[in-house]
């Protein structure tokens, strides 16, 4: 006969129902203790039967795992390997990896289903020589390639977490810059072309020449002579009180994104005046 014994400091609950739906066609007997210390499940089949019983409670214990104990694992890992962190830094990284973890795309469902494999392959071997699994041991100590995922994914996400937090102290800076301008010109029309090209206007319509632009845009390296860097270094040596943006939909979503998170505001769409109508007449140059 074939006995396994699950037990965890965790309600097992889950897993004992996940058991029971699965084993409706398999002759084994299930059978649920609890006392102060925790839960304790153990199941109990014919061999012939053992395989079968065996990877489903690989597959429902993997299933356990992932759902009641890797919010701990993942706050363990932060905790003990992020010391360059603040509190409010290692809460805010928590939150964003049980994002991107909850994830309902293609990625964050292959990633999802690895993660269980990993786990399940694991239990399928541990069980092979051993009876009794000891889950809250067995996740710490045994299941060195699933934690060792969950690290490189953390990983990645503090990466994104610190680039994004050095991204947030430059918008700063160009806020804090913008605001000590002088307004050179009050409000500025950005007329966009369909081929990604801006045209600078004034108030009265007047295409903006700047030399304290021209001189910022001699400046830059021929790598970066892009037209939206163009454009934001422009707007942002001007400070105008207010921005229009004509056919906003030419413009890339980032450099709207970027406009607005700087200019703070000041800053409106439009598409369906006269200008806009004026950039996108491919016969103007």
């Amino acid at each position: 006969m074939f006995v396994a014994e699950v037990i965890s400091k965790h309600d097992l609950h889950t897993l004992y129902d996940f058991m029971n739906g699965h084993l409706q066609e398999v002759p084994a007997q299930i059978v649920m203790e609890e006392d102060g210390r925790g839960s304790c499940m153990k199941v109990y089949a014919d061999a012939q039967n053992e395989e079968r019983v065996r990877d489903l409670l690989a597959q429902g214990t993997s299933e356990f795992i992932i759902q009641e104990l890797e919010n701990s694992e993942i706050y363990h890992i932060i905790k003990n390997g992020y010391h360059f962190f603040d509190t409010f830094e290692k809460v805010e990284l928590m939150q964003d990896v049980k994002k991107a973890l909850d994830r309902n795309d293609v990625s964050g469902e292959l990633f999802l289903i690895r993660r269980k494999k990993l786990i399940a392959n694991a239990i399928m071997r541990y069980l092979q020589g051993k009876q009794i699994l000891n889950v809250d041991g067995f996740v710490r100590f045994r299941a060195k390639e699933y934690l060792m995922e969950l690290e490189d994914f953390i990983d990645q996400t503090a990466d994104e977490f610190i680039t994004m937090q050095e991204y947030e102290s430059f918008l700063d800076l160009l806020r804090y810059f913008v605001s000590i301008q002088d307004q050179a010109v009050p409000h500025i029309h950005v007329v966009t072309r369909p081929s990604g090209e801006y045209l600078l206007l004034d108030g009265d319509g007047y295409e903006i020449i700047s030399r304290e632009v021209d001189e910022f845009i001699e400046d830059m390296d021929i790598g970066e002579r892009e037209y939206d860097d163009i454009l934001l270094s422009s707007l942002i040596v001007l400070a105008p009180g207010a921005i229009t943006l004509h056919n906003p939909s030419f413009a890339p979503p980032q450099l709207r994104t970027t406009l607005e998170q700087i200019f703070t505001g000041r800053v409106k769409l439009c598409q369906e005046c006269a200008l806009c109508q004026m950039g996108r007449d491919t016969n103007l140059h």
